[in-house]
């Protein structure tokens, strides 16, 4: 496993340099640079070129871009053009806020899709099970940009239950936390709850019909018991595959 851990690993690291070194090129040859953003309207040729010379952007491409490289191997990525604060403290400002929404949405898929997909393997082919697999299909057809501009415009412009920008540390609120990142976790969380609720649904339909839950069956026990005790966790495999 750690021999396996250990080739994935160094696998990434030509992946980065291929990346990181295809963005500076797109950056390269796009039209315009930060010189012409930073220079306001109507800026002259002197202004435009006086701040080229502060960004160092009058400098050899490559030799931008190893510079670069040779700092973020050290944990230096540079200083926002913008901003003008480095940007390894601007990542680290928003860490915070990414592992927060992505820990709520990953709770709301797996509730979302664990309680729709169990209710459609109760009665396979049935109205219930019918009324899951159509809801899961919209559920992945819908944007979740789309579904998060409609949730801020229903919950929080038209009726103010929820704030539509900011963020609160847990440690400051716990509740006000939970306000502030429910919205955009539910978007996030739409078309991942969906997939699992497939997935989940399926798996447990074909379970139905193993020998060791048919087995179960003709001792005598009860339809819960084989669902939740017995057919769920080999049914999961898919769950955890996907997450």
């Amino acid at each position: 496993m750690l021999r396996f851990i250990g080739r994935r690993l160094l696998a990434v690291i030509p992946v980065v340099l291929v990346v990181t070194f295809l963005v500076f090129a797109l950056i390269e040859l796009a039209p315009g640079d930060a010189a012409d953003s930073l220079a306001g309207e109507n800026p002259t040729p002197e202004r435009v070129e006086a701040i080229r010379t502060e960004l160092r952007l009058d400098e050899p491409f490559l030799q931008r871009y190893f510079e670069w490289l040779g700092g973020a191997i050290h944990g230096d990525f540079g200083n926002s053009y913008f901003s003008k604060q480095p940007v390894m403290e601007m990542i680290k400002d928003r860490i915070p806020v990414t592992l927060s929404l992505g820990m709520i949405s990953l709770v709301l898929s797996l509730g979302i899709g664990f309680l729709l997909g169990v209710g459609g393997a109760i009665r396979p082919r049935g109205l219930l099970d019918r009324a899951v697999t159509g809801l899961s299909s919209v559920m992945l057809a819908v944007p979740a940009f789309w579904l998060a501009l409609v949730l801020v415009l229903l919950l929080a412009v038209q009726n103010p239950i929820f704030p539509t920008i900011g963020y609160t540390k847990f440690v400051d609120s716990p509740w006000e936390w939970l306000r502030h990142l429910l919205l955009p976790a539910i978007a996030l969380s739409v078309n991942a709850a969906a997939t699992i609720a497939l997935q989940l649904k399926a798996a447990l339909v074909a379970e139905e019909g193993s020998d060791y839950l048919l087995a179960a069956r003709a001792k005598g026990l009860p339809r819960k018991s084989l669902l939740f005790k017995h057919a769920l966790k080999n049914a999961s495999v898919p769950v955890v595959t996907i997450l």
